[in-house]
This record gives structure tokens, C-alpha cells and sequence, in this order.
């Protein structure tokens, strides 16, 4: 009998003509958005999957996986689709506490206040709202849009993927926040598997995420934060083992100015 992440992968590759090893990146990134252990994934590699196409593999995902297919949709925020798992999107505010970072300044710092929070709050009420309520794939880039001011599209995305940290910054800064966060030297998490059975067994990229090397926290802040990155690290490692993947979790350090990066 076939492995589900098998089946889901013959189904994309069926369906979208990409060959094996697109096929099954897409489908280990539909299997853990379905089984929960992700908010969302963001297609931005395999561009000849459609949104309506993603719409119809993630249902089908969904099935094969014996999860309500009803609860992962796919939308699009300015060009970029996400599918999306409602269930887990409307339970993220009370079980992952994010740090957000301000690159306005001189040098990286948690943000004061409560404004990319609220912000976010309003955003992820919006979307739960219109995923509950319409069908197909949805367009919301307008509900981005309205909190511009405070955080922009790249934000939002960080926050959809569970990035235990995000940037926050408004649209307008963009460009600017592209050069601050490139300016600085950063410490990348990122979570690497294989296939435990199978001819091809290199480790690959599967999640990745950044935070300054410089940031600053006290001991309170700090010890929180530890148990968001853990989290992250388990919930997402104990869905890829339960997938079949072998798993390890990465840090690595760049220097300042090693990075470029584009929004």
C-alpha cells in the first residue's frame, strides 16, 4: 500500500506536470498545512500550480490525509497563493507568542507597543471571516491592504507561515526594511529533512526563518522566545517524521551585508 504522501504526490504530479522531486515538495507542504502542523504554506516555487489548481490539491490532500477538507483553502495575497488551515489559523493567537522586530532604527529591537499585534489581530479576524463564508479561491488583498499602515504584505506572510519571529513594518517601508534587515547579521533557523525510505535521500530545505543576531532580550523575553522557537521545532518536526521524514533542526549565523534581501 501506498504511503499518503505518496499518493498526494502522484496527485500533484498528475495534475500539474511537474516532475517527482517538485511533486513531492509540494506535497509534504500540503500534507503538514492539512494535518495542522502549519497555519500555511506560500507556493512560490512551483508557479505552473495554479490557485484553482492548489484549491482542488489541497481538498484532494485533505482527503487522502482523512481531514476535513473544508478547513484547508487556498487565497491569494497580491499574486502570491497560500493555502491556508483554518482550524489552525483561528487557534494561533492563544498557542504561539511571536517576537516582532523594528529595523526602523539604528539597530534591530522588539517593537514597543501593541500595534503590529492589533493590527495582525484585525487581519487574521478578517480572514478567518471570508474563508468561513465564501467558496473558491479567495483574493485578500484588500484585508491586507486596510492595515498597511502598520504591516505590510511581508509580515503578513511571516505571520501565516509561523516565523516564531517577524519584521514588522508598514508597506510604504518595504524597500527600506529589505536594506536594514540585509544590513544585519542574522541568525537563521531552518528545518532540514529526508526521506527515511527511498532512492533519493539528501536533505533538503523544507522551513526557514531569521532573527538579528543582535537583538537584545531580557531574561523573561528570552525564555519565551526559547519556547516559541520549540514550538515551531517540534510541531513541525513531529508532523514530517509522522510523514516519514528523518529531521534536524539548523542554525547557522551570517555576516552583516551577507544577505540580500528582496520584498
Amino acid at each position: 500500500m501506498s504511503a499518503p504522501l505518496d499518493i498526494i504526490a502522484a496527485l500533484v504530479r498528475a495534475r500539474s506536470g511537474y516532475d517527482v522531486s517538485t511533486s513531492r515538495v509540494l506535497a509534504r507542504d500540503l500534507a503538514v498545512v492539512a494535518l495542522g502542523a502549519r497555519t500555511s504554506f506560500m507556493n512560490d516555487y512551483a508557479p505552473r500550480v495554479t490557485p484553482a489548481l492548489l484549491a482542488t490539491l489541497s481538498s484532494e490532500s485533505a482527503r487522502v490525509l482523512a481531514v476535513d477538507a473544508r478547513q484547508v483553502r487556498a487565497m491569494t495575497m497580491h499574486g502570491t497563493t497560500f493555502v491556508v488551515n483554518i482550524r489552525v489559523l483561528a487557534k494561533e493567537a492563544s498557542n504561539r507568542q511571536k517576537i516582532f522586530v523594528d529595523v526602523s532604527g539604528r539597530a534591530p529591537a522588539a517593537v514597543t507597543g501593541t500595534a503590529a499585534a492589533d493590527a495582525w489581530g484585525r487581519v487574521r479576524a478578517a480572514l478567518l471571516e471570508v474563508l468561513r463564508s465564501r467558496e473558491g479561491v479567495i483574493d485578500v488583498s484588500d484585508i491586507i491592504d486596510v492595515q498597511a499602515n502598520v504591516i505590510g504584505p511581508p509580515t503578513v506572510s511571516g505571520l501565516l507561515l509561523d516565523f516564531p519571529c517577524v519584521y514588522a513594518f508598514p508597506t510604504a517601508s518595504m524597500s527600506s526594511a529589505a536594506v536594514a534587515i540585509s544590513s544585519c547579521g542574522l541568525t537563521v533557523h531552518s528545518i532540514e529533512c529526508r526521506r527515511e525510505n527511498g532512492g533519493d535521500n539528501e536533505s533538503e530545505l523544507a522551513y526557514g526563518w531569521s532573527i538579528p543576531t543582535s537583538m537584545v532580550m531580557d531574561d523573561d523575553a528570552r525564555v519565551k522566545f526559547e519556547a516559541t522557537v520549540a514550538a515551531w521545532r517540534d510541531g513541525v518536526t513531529g508532523c514530517l517524521r509522522s510523514l516519514g521524514f528523518r529531521t534536524s533542526h539548523q542554525v547557522a549565523y551570517t555576516a552583516a551585508g551577507s544577505n540580500r534581501i528582496v520584498f
